[in-house]
């Protein structure tokens, strides 16, 4: 899935839940890669299932599926569900204000954004996985991109779940993603085994990844 491979990450993670079907995680990954292939209402019904047997981390999913219908409240409130799952140092009230900005108006997203922008600027450990893909999400795609690199001190897909997915075309066509590609490695795994689904093989730097 980090890598583009989408439709391959779909046929894995059902074998992964045809053996197991109550693998939290493994259902709540199939959930996501229904939601990023365009399978709505299969990617719902998946996300809440595994929501309801109580796999936190989920809320980002149903976050994104509550504001695509417009329901900004429920949106903000699966969002502050699910980054307490992902043992957030943010208390409940940013929580709230990060899931306002992903489909809130601009006073709302500013608000988001600013929060975001003093997490990157404190000295507090950068260990929180959603910030960069937030920022991704809503547009600020150079600011996520450098603050994921410069950070990570382990890999974590979350930012992934951004580029690859429904809202990803701006991110994916950023003229920071080529450079991006290569600092985390994907260029180098895509030249040894494939490229994503929505991207060409490029000719010379060009890399094109857009909506296929």
């Amino acid at each position: 899935m980090a890598v583009g491979k989408i439709r391959e990450a779909d046929r894995r993670f059902s074998f992964v839940v045809e053996r197991d079907p109550v693998a939290l995680v493994g259902l709540h990954m199939q959930s996501l890669v229904s939601w990023m292939i365009g399978e709505t209402q299969e990617a719902e019904r998946r996300a809440m299932r595994v929501f309801q047997l109580g796999y936190a981390p989920s809320g980002l999913q149903l976050s994104e599926l509550a504001g695509e219908q417009g329901d900004l409240q429920a949106s903000a409130n699966y969002i502050a569900l699910g980054m307490r799952g992902m043992a957030t140092g943010f208390d409940e009230a940013e929580r709230t204000i990060m899931g306002q900005g992903l489909f809130g108006d601009e006073a709302l997203r500013a608000r988001a954004v600013q929060l975001a922008d003093d997490y990157a600027a404190s000295d507090r450990p950068k260990t929180e996985i959603f910030i960069p893909y937030f920022l991704v999400r809503v547009g600020e795609v150079e600011r996520g991109f450098r603050l994921y690199v410069e950070n990570r001190a382990a890999f974590d897909p979350l930012i992934y779940y951004a580029i690859w997915g429904p809202y990803g075309e701006k991110a994916r066509q950023h003229p920071a993603f080529v450079a991006f590609s290569e600092q985390v490695g994907l260029t180098s795994y895509w030249e040894q085994f494939g490229w994503p689904d929505v991207c060409d093989q490029p000719e010379e730097t060009v890399l094109s990844c857009g909506v296929k």
